[in-house]
């Protein structure tokens, strides 16, 4: 009797998951809505398992790993994600999504790997422009596109300067092991001995000349004009300044820009 109740039970259980399809995408839901991203990610695969061609399980799946922070696995899943029409709304907020998960992803990878990063923005940017073609009235994807183009051009303007301060480092390199090289070369030359000095040749013993032609020789100074020595030292002194009319070496700066807020949250 217990073994045909069981099998009864088993029948029903059966019959009922056949009847409520459902069951399985509201269990999902409710984990989802209490914040059990990990459970309700399983579960709407689970669902999708049963309905596999459901734009919105995978939709709903997506958005659970993105709040897990896999967004390599968000994005997959939105990627399987079947569209009855290019412009159906959930393709615009899907595609917002993924624009999402792409910008997290190249934030992530920005540090280590700046030309990864840079692709993931540039793929940000192109599911956003997605997102506005299905609703140009979409202001978050509007938003997330500027404050993606924004991060690209910081984030090419700092690669920039660090390959020139490479360079920059390569060639000081470069003098120092000229320099080093040089200093060698010198320690490595015969150095004279002592007493092998040429000696100086004795010098012909000088007549005295006359005073009078003496007098002949002496070079005479030239006369100067009244003012000419304070001139001098007036021209000496302003030597280096800055000359009327022109700008101070220090040029006016752009202010920084403030920093920019993260994209929006999945919606």
């Amino acid at each position: 009797m217990k073994a045909l109740a069981l099998a009864i039970l088993v029948c029903l259980t059966s019959a009922a998951s056949w009847i409520d399809r459902d069951a399985t995408a509201r269990a999902a839901a409710q984990l989802y809505a209490a914040k059990q991203f990990d459970e309700a990610a399983a579960k709407y695969h689970e669902a999708l398992v049963e309905d596999p061609d459901s734009p919105l399980l995978h939709y709903n799946a997506a958005a659970a790993s993105y709040r897990q922070g896999k967004f390599d696995e968000a994005i997959a899943t939105l990627g399987r994600m079947p569209t009855d029409a290019a412009d159906d709304p959930r393709s615009g907020r899907a595609a917002y999504n993924a624009g999402n998960a792409k910008y997290r992803l190249g934030a992530a990878a920005e540090a280590s790997n700046p030309q990864q990063a840079l692709g993931l923005y540039a793929e940000a940017l192109a599911s956003y422009r997605r997102a506005m073609g299905i609703d140009p009235s979409d202001e978050d994807a509007k938003f997330n596109h500027e404050f993606v183009e924004q991060k690209i051009a910081e984030l090419k303007k700092k690669i920039e300067e660090q390959q020139q301060q490479k360079e920059q480092q390569k060639q000081d390199q470069q003098k120092q092991d000229q320099q080093k090289q040089d200093d060698q070369q010198k320690d490595r030359e015969p150095k004279p001995k002592p007493g092998d000095e040429a000696q100086d040749q004795p010098s012909e013993k000088q007549q005295p000349q006359d005073p009078q032609q003496q007098q002949q020789q002496q070079p005479t100074e030239p006369e100067q004009e009244p003012g000419s020595a304070e001139q001098a030292a007036d021209g000496e002194a302003g030597a280096g300044e800055p000359h009327e009319n022109e700008m101070s070496p220090r040029e006016a700066e752009a202010e920084a820009p403030q920093a920019g807020a993260a994209p929006s949250p999945v919606s």
